[in-house]
């Protein structure tokens, strides 16, 4: 059987799985409060779809969200009804599913490994725990986590192919992603400057060329995207923003208030930002609702305590791979993602919920952590039996 096939294969059995599980879980999944975020990102699509316009003059204060998600929200009601939650949630599930295939493609394509590690690594973000939690809410986490995926993948593939129309696709999606979450502004610049670094040190980052014109094209092309959403913006509200409206306000009360802790908790700038380092990565944190879960289902918190020894594990992996393979272009690549991602978190809030757009990436890197494991294994077993 050819690669081509083997290929089709595993990718019509993930969207199977993905259509299949999505109604699933929407039948049986607990329902979750439609409340704060997700509250105002429904008082925005139901404006859309009533009034004609993004929000009304009573609202506008609502510009603090960049368009995309509300837009998605949009058309998800326009093929249901507004309100239609359940409908919602079966769509962000597929795009799980569009992530796993995602997923199977870059490992399949751009690395070195055997077919069952990108099928395992599909299944991972299939059944990842908090992408199914974070499927069943009204949030731009699920949207945001596939549009960066997809830019990854896109941008990851200009490197053997000079098409305008993939340069075109690459810049246009990393636009939708802005449009999406508006940290994702710096993320083209951060990747530019973070390789040019980096090659000025070969010994420990290899050797990799550069195509500054295509990235150049990319980063016009992500601009355009954005034009037109600045115009109605300022058209409609007399504003010029950058994507949303509430970036300084964020900024501000992150490295200010710290208001994410108690005020007896509330320690220097520097102190807390350390502290942010690893309550980043902390998958037992606040923001997944997980109190609700519990309730519910008691052996919930059997099942979150499993699932720290895997999130760790992986990271250990992970941890493994980025030292041991970090002169791979496709490693290089994704700790650039996951670092920049860490980084504005470290600087403005580390909520956990904030790893999940990362966490393919995290896998990309396991994955040459796990198979650098499998190769030591082997290599040692050849030799034990070449010595006996």
């Amino acid at each position: 059987m050819t690669e081509t096939k083997k290929n089709s294969i595993v990718i019509v059995c993930i969207t199977i799985i993905s259509i299949v599980f999505s109604f699933f879980i929407v039948q049986k999944f607990p329902p979750l409060p439609i409340v704060s975020d997700s509250e105002d990102y429904h008082i925005i699509a139901s404006g859309i779809l009533n009034e004609g316009k993004y929000l009304s003059t009573a609202n506008h204060t609502l510009l603090i969200y960049p368009p995309l998600y509300p837009i998605f929200l949009v058309g998800s009601y326009s093929l249901s009804h507004i309100g239609a939650y359940s409908f919602v949630y079966g769509l962000q599930y597929i795009l799980i599913g569009c992530m796993a295939i995602l997923i199977f493609l870059i490992l399949r394509k751009f690395s070195k490994v055997n077919l069952l590690i990108p099928i395992m690594s599909s299944l991972a973000i299939l059944f990842w725990p908090y992408f199914v939690l974070y499927s069943q809410l009204i949030s731009s986490e699920i949207l945001y986590s596939f549009l960066l995926l997809l830019f990854f993948y896109f941008f990851f593939s200009i490197h053997k192919d000079s098409k305008m129309w993939l340069l075109v696709s690459t810049g246009f999606i990393l636009g939708l992603t802005i449009l999406t979450r508006p940290v994702a502004l710096l993320l083209l610049p951060w990747m530019i400057i973070g390789l040019f670094i980096f090659m000025k040190i070969p010994k420990l980052f290899g050797t990799h060329d550069i195509p500054w014109k295509k990235y150049f094209i990319v980063l016009i092309v992500s601009i355009v995207t954005l034009i037109p959403w600045e115009i109605y913006v300022y058209k409609n509200y007399d504003r010029i923003i950058p994507v949303a409206s509430n970036l300084g306000n964020v900024f501000n009360k992150a490295n200010k208030t710290l208001a994410y802790l108690p005020e007896t908790e509330k320690p220097s700038i520097l102190k807390a930002k350390l502290k942010n380092v690893y309550l980043f990565w902390d998958p037992g944190a606040s923001g997944y609702h997980l109190d609700i879960l519990k309730e519910k289902y008691p052996i919930a918190g059997i099942a979150v305590g499993l699932y720290k020894i895997i999130f760790f594990g992986i990271l250990l992996f992970a941890t493994i791979g980025a030292v041991m393979h970090r002169k791979q272009r496709l490693v290089l690549y994704a700790l650039l993602v996951i670092l920049y991602v860490w980084t504005i978190h470290i600087i403005l809030f580390p909520f956990p919920r904030y790893t999940l757009p990362i966490m393919p990436f995290v896998i990309i890197v396991a994955v040459t952590g796990i198979t650098h494991g499998i190769n030591k294994l082997k290599t040692k077993n050849t030799l034990c039996n070449t010595c006996s």
